[in-house]
Order: C-alpha cells, then structure tokens, then sequence
C-alpha cells in the first residue's frame, strides 16, 4: 500500500536546528518543511537517547481524506528505556494525529539509564 510506504518515510523524527538550508537539508527535515511541522533546537531533543522509534500508523481516515500534519510532544525518560509522561504540546490539524503520535513514542526504545525530563520530539505524517 503506498500509504504505508510514504509514511515509513515521512514519520520519521525531525532532529534540526532552525539554520539549515534546503540543499543540506535531511528527508525528516523536508517533510517537517512540507507540512509546515516546527523545528526543534539540539537542547530539547534527546536525540542520543533514542535506540529505536516506534513507527505511528497512519490514520485511515486522514489518508483517504489526504490530510496530512504533525503532532510536537514532551515526554520524560526514566531510566528504563521507555518514554513516560508523554503530552501533547501541540498538533496541525488539532487531534487528528495526536492518538497515533503518543503510541509510537510510548512503543519507542530509549537507551537504557538515561533518564531526562522535557524531552521533545516532532513526528510529520506526510502522503507522497
């Protein structure tokens, strides 16, 4: 399914500073551009923290209507290798990825021991 396949893609966390220009520019970074995701400073990312990232599903209805936005979120890091207190600080459009978002974050692996608060990340869902 094409959706699926866009999505693996697209889904993906966007890890950038605000300076980057489009010719350096990383798939994550031009699908967070493309539809109009924020981007995230070093500080807050936790980036070296994530050992794998659960891939979100892409809501049926959302894909069959074309609709397509990003979910921003906080969460902390405990120790044990999992996402805890994970929030939504903000969504485009509002609730429609929200559900799948926080799922994927909660499935994800961290590096064990690493324990942080007000981790953020930024998950695009994007069609091709």
């Amino acid at each position: 399914m094409r959706t699926k396949a866009s999505l693996a893609i697209a889904a993906i966390v966007v890890l950038t500073g605000c300076a980057n220009t489009s010719a350096s520019m990383s798939e994550a970074e031009v699908q967070a551009k493309r539809v109009g995701a924020p981007l995230l400073s070093d500080s807050s990312e936790c980036k070296g923290e994530i050992k794998k990232l659960a891939m979100p599903a892409y809501p049926v209805d959302a894909a069959r209507k074309g609709v397509q936005g990003w979910v921003l979120m906080r969460f902390d890091l405990d120790g044990s290798g999992r996402a805890t207190a994970v929030v939504v600080e903000g969504s485009q459009p509002a609730e429609v990825f929200d559900a799948n978002a926080v799922s994927a974050v909660q499935r994800s692996q961290f590096v064990q021991g690493s324990s942080r608060i007000g981790c953020k990340i930024v998950i695009t869902f994007a069609l091709s």
